[in-house]
């Protein structure tokens, strides 16, 4: 299966101020996810690793780890 994944710590931080905007893209992203759940759009999943998923209703799926968000589907 091949992914496709937006990894966070690719461009390491050199200020402060990166650090607070990777983790502002995560949040944003989780945030996202949230309000297609929250409208019917989307649903989370906790796979048999114990991994969060998101899995919206056009088929496509995700998968949320600590510094990446993968595109499973």
């Amino acid at each position: 299966m091949q992914t496709k994944s937006l990894d966070a710590s690719m461009a390491l931080p050199s200020t402060i101020a990166g650090f607070y905007a990777n983790a502002n893209a995560k949040l944003a992203m989780t945030l996202y996810f949230q309000n297609a759940v929250n409208e019917g759009q989307a649903t989370w999943r906790t796979n048999v690793a114990g991994q969060t998923e998101v899995h919206m209703i056009n088929g496509e799926a995700f998968l949320l780890s600590d510094s990446t968000i993968s595109k499973l589907r």
